[in-house]
């Protein structure tokens, strides 16, 4: 916040616990002016999330919260590659851009129903798109899955001292709304109980969050509503997963700024390699592929998709270690 320019307000009246079992108050901060495009919000108060929160390893990248998000329409047109803002007082506006989709009433707000097909099981999710992954589930939901699909299990970076255990099942049917949607990736975490459907999931679809929508009652009263409208994008059908992990069994990420190995899948071939969690990255394949890139996951996995080995430079402890992996013939 602060190599933004943002000033520095206070913190929140009430500590959390962090991941060390520690008391943490949130610090807040404010800038002069906030505006997106010409609209200008005036100086809200936007919260620090440290690296000991345990936020910290969902919340990946800067996201708008509700507050500002209830001001305004959002309409995210995945087909056109726009995203279109307007007042969330123009009921007719609303109707207009929303024509052919499919209304979800309250699903910017409360949990949204999705079921599993398969195994007859269904579960309530909140539309969290802070969340970069698909879709994340519960124990409960998770157990019934284990029955009848196998996942990976992978071992990840939470903080500098604990890891976390993701259990990642890969091209499953999800049902949403009478909508059959194919191939998808849902995660259960060990350390954490949320149910939430995510940006991943969400590119899907167009779609818009009606905050605040006018609704009137059988007796004519007018309430507000969070309502969600859902259209799939024109490719739907072909829509493939970003695998959580590469098929090397690794994946990079960062810890307070440090580029390491984040994640390694239990049994997979980095582990059996000899590569472990918390590893500082140095380079892949002498620098073949550019570590500072944007998108840098989901440019990784699809750098590694084709490819039969793969070189890693790594420091562990002081010492540089050059680790290459190959994928067995057979």
């Amino acid at each position: 916040m602060e190599k933004l320019k943002a000033s520095y307000w206070g913190t929140l009246p009430t500590s959390s616990i962090n991941a060390y079992g520690q008391k943490q108050k949130m610090p807040l901060y404010f800038f002069d002016s906030f505006e997106i495009q010409s609209i200008s919000f005036g100086r809200p108060l936007f919260k620090e999330i440290a690296s000991t929160n345990y936020l910290s390893g969902i919340v990946r990248k800067n996201i708008l919260g509700t507050n500002i998000l209830n001001l305004l329409f959002w309409k995210f047109s995945i087909d056109e590659e726009k995203m279109i803002l307007f007042s969330n007082k123009d009921m007719t506006l609303l109707k207009k851009e929303t024509e052919g989709y499919a209304k979800i009433e309250n699903g910017a707000h409360d949990k949204i129903e999705l079921s599993f097909p398969p195994v007859q099981e269904s579960c309530k999710l909140y539309l969290d798109l802070g969340y970069n992954g698909e879709i994340e589930i519960d124990k409960k939901i998770f157990t019934q899955l284990a029955k009848q699909f196998s996942y990976k299990k992978v071992l990840a970076v939470q903080t500098q001292t604990t890891n976390d255990t993701i259990y990642v099942f890969d091209g499953l049917d999800i049902q949403w709304n009478g909508i059959l949607v194919p191939d998808c990736q849902v995660i259960h975490r060990s350390k954490g109980n949320l149910t939430l459907i995510g940006a991943e999931f969400m590119h899907r679809f167009n779609f818009v969050l009606a905050y605040g929508a006018h609704k009137e009652n059988s007796h004519h009263e007018i309430g507000n509503t969070d309502d969600l409208y859902i259209k799939p994008v024109n490719n739907f059908d072909s829509i493939k997963s970003i695998p959580y992990i590469s098929n090397f069994g690794f994946a990079i990420g960062t810890l307070n700024k440090e580029l390491l190995i984040s994640d390694t899948e239990i049994g997979g071939l980095a582990e059996a390699t000899g590569l472990k969690i918390r590893d500082k990255l140095l380079s892949i394949d002498n620098g073949a592929f550019d570590l500072n890139i944007e998108n840098r996951h989901k440019n990784f996995i699809e750098y590694l998709a084709d490819k039969k080995q793969v070189a890693v430079q790594i420091e562990r402890e002081g010492q540089i270690m050059n680790i290459q992996i190959t994928k067995s013939r057979h």
